[in-house]
């Protein structure tokens, strides 16, 4: 398997966390094998995207049965072609670019997060929301998931205002958005917005849950937060898919790592976790070791066919026309006290 991380250049911080990771399993399989030698062929592609897309090709013309790619976006979109046109099945531990037909990734967009949230507020019966968010691009890509989440006579979208990123001020938002009687609030923003948006909404008397975004979280008291497995490593129940590979996890990382470089990390180790379940169906169908095209291929096929997989960060289940694979009941809705993440419900 072909492993491209920065582990040099501009992404390097968190080039080396997934580098860590994918030591760590290198190490743990080596004692661990069902039948076939797993082995990591790790590259530094310095953090730039052309090198990436060399190195790929490097890998796929060595032998790599998958590849797994990487750092930053922009390397990822130059790797995807490559590993397209030699039938390579790619996983990326970042987020997923455009045109990327049969490349999977680990990394949950707005949309699976947001899923998450309905889901999880709907189990509270809680099912009429609002929305603040930005009048930006950004902000569109949470009024454009929600479109397509919610609907009349299951989770409704009751009121969506939005608001210019230098707002100093959202009392008429917030106002605007309580006076629909919303059960929970969305507020998909940055952290100064979010912290703006929280206070003005419990100064309109909104007593609801205000769910976050994951990176506005931090300094916030009393917010609601999607969070992954890891994140509620301290708190997740032993009940929970996810509870042995985050101690796994947990044990196999540094701990001196930061929660960024851990999320890195998380999220290539997912990614390599996918990929051995997806071996050892692949393995099963008798195909001969040498016969390597046909290897990608029944590889590719058992990816969307292995799940569901336990990960630090979720539980993966691939199907056709689903690169992301989360279930979205796999990400937990926690909420942020001052002590650090809670879970006031069963998993």
């Amino acid at each position: 398997l072909g492993v491209i991380t920065s582990q040099t250049g501009a992404a390097a911080q968190a080039g080396r966390a997934q580098t860590g990771a994918a030591e760590a399993l290198q190490l743990r399989w080596s004692q661990d094998v069902f039948g076939s030698r797993i082995r990591l062929d790790l590259r530094d592609d310095a953090s730039l995207p052309e090198r990436s897309a060399r190195l790929a090709q490097d890998l796929i013309d060595v032998g790599a049965l998958a590849l797994v790619c990487c750092t930053t976006e922009r390397a990822t979109a130059a790797v995807a072609p490559v590993a397209e046109a030699a039938g390579v099945p790619l996983i990326t531990p970042g987020p997923l670019p455009d045109a990327a037909a049969r490349t999977l990734s680990t990394r949950p967009d707005a949309e699976r997060m947001l899923r998450s949230v309905l889901l999880r507020l709907a189990q509270e019966d809680r099912r009429r929301v609002g929305l603040l968010t930005l009048t930006n691009s950004f902000g569109e890509t949470a009024v454009t998931a929600l479109a397509r989440l919610t609907v009349p006579g299951g989770s409704e979208l009751v009121e969506t205002v939005r608001y210019p990123p230098n707002a100093d001020v959202l009392t008429p938002e917030a106002l605007l958005v309580a006076s629909r009687q919303p059960e929970a609030v969305i507020v998909w923003g940055l952290a100064r917005d979010s912290r703006l948006a929280l206070a003005a909404l419990r100064s309109r008397g909104f007593e609801g849950p205000v769910v976050v975004r994951p990176a506005s979280a931090q300094g916030l008291s009393g917010v609601w937060v999607p969070s992954s497995p890891l994140e509620l490593r301290d708190v997740l129940s032993p009940g929970h898919p996810s509870f042995d590979v985050v101690n796994q996890f947990t044990e196999d990382l540094p701990a001196s790592y930061s929660p960024t470089q851990l999320s890195e990390a998380a999220y290539l180790y997912d990614a390599l976790l996918v990929l051995r379940a997806g071996l050892e169906l692949a393995l099963t169908y008798g195909l001969p070791p040498d016969d390597i095209p046909n290897l990608r291929g029944a590889l590719y096929d058992a990816l969307l066919g292995a799940g569901p997989v336990p990960g630090v960060t979720a539980v993966f289940d691939y199907r056709l026309n689903d690169p992301l694979g989360i279930d979205p009941y796999s990400l937990l809705l926690a909420k942020r006290t001052q002590q650090g993440l809670t879970l006031e419900a069963e998993d």
